[in-house]
């Protein structure tokens, strides 16, 4: 669900968020800038839920199973002894190499990237503001 969110920001900031990212494409950038550090996501259970999924992990595995089939022969004996050193199967090795790098490649930015991204305006975006933020709760 969705709720609607006034706020107040410099006018050189409007005027670049408009120029820069769009009109009609404000609301889903700033979204996108602070999910990472306002909603908690446990990872953990989010893959313990998949691999309960014996569907799903039927699908990944012959895909993988596919997958390794095509693989160049120095590449395949890598992963067939990394998979052995971990104890898993070699398309349950390559999942989860696939999921660590797909996973990892889009991290949220950090707050120093997002602060070089600002105009500067009355104070820079710190931690500690997002965590009194965060704490402060609505009235």
């Amino acid at each position: 669900m969705q709720k609607k969110l006034t706020i107040t920001i410099d006018e050189e900031v409007y005027k670049g968020l408009h120029g820069v990212i769009g009109r009609g494409r404000i609301s889903r950038f700033l979204e996108d800038l602070a999910r990472p550090y306002v909603v908690s996501r446990d990872l953990e259970a989010a893959y313990r839920g998949m691999a309960g999924d014996q569907v799903r992990e039927a699908e990944a595995d012959k895909w993988a199973e596919g997958l390794i089939g095509d693989l160049p022969g120095t590449l395949q004996q890598r992963l067939k002894k990394r998979a052995k050193a971990n104890r898993r199967s070699v398309s349950k090795e390559a999942l989860v190499i696939l999921e660590k790098a797909l996973g990892h490649g889009t991290r949220p930015p950090s707050i120093e990237e997002i602060d070089k991204l600002r105009v500067r305006g009355v104070r820079p975006l710190t931690q500690g503001i997002l965590d009194e933020a965060r704490g402060s709760g609505r009235p």
